[in-house]
């Protein structure tokens, strides 16, 4: 073989690798989320307009059953007994990829972390209970969704974002 075709192989090689490494730079994992919810409870999960996401759900009832889960688009689930576990898809909305860094009201995304859950548990905020789309809305570049949660329960949230 000649030293050019071993140097164009080497070559390929190194750019597979890079490109494998840069490729996997994109997802971004959320924290695992475990918590409790009493009363009346938001499950709230934020990501940057650029990003993909994919979560997975499990609720599991901790007390007196049932739960009751209000979705932000209206749907309402009444969890009896057994886990109840469901796969939230969260589509790419947009093409800011500027500086939205938000911190504080269980939102906490930037560029290095495009995506964030958090529970907000027992809350007591009327604004929030009346009006919980008015409240976590407003973040220029950042969508968040919420679900609602009545009683008691334990929820475990996993999933990653990726930014394409």
């Amino acid at each position: 073989m000649k030293n050019t075709t071993k140097a164009w192989i080497l070559f390929a090689l190194v750019l597979i690798i890079v490109g494998q490494l840069a490729f996997l730079n994109f997802f971004h994992s959320t924290q695992l989320l475990e918590g409790s919810a009493y009363g009346t409870s938001f499950v709230v999960i934020s990501k940057q307009e650029y990003a993909f996401a994919r979560l997975d759900v499990t609720l599991t009832p901790s007390q007196v059953p049932p739960v009751t889960l209000l979705f932000q688009n209206g749907t309402k689930v009444n969890v009896s007994s057994n886990a109840y576990s469901f796969v939230l898809v969260l589509p790419r909305t947009g093409d800011y990829m500027g500086n939205a860094e938000v911190g504080g009201q269980d939102i906490n995304v930037s560029q290095t972390q495009p995506i964030d859950v958090a529970i907000d548990a027992n809350e007591t905020n009327t604004i929030l209970l009346n009006n919980p789309s008015e409240f976590y809305s407003g973040y220029y570049g950042i969508n968040v969704y919420w679900i609602e949660i009545i009683g008691y329960a334990e929820i475990s949230v996993q999933g990653y974002a990726i930014a394409y």
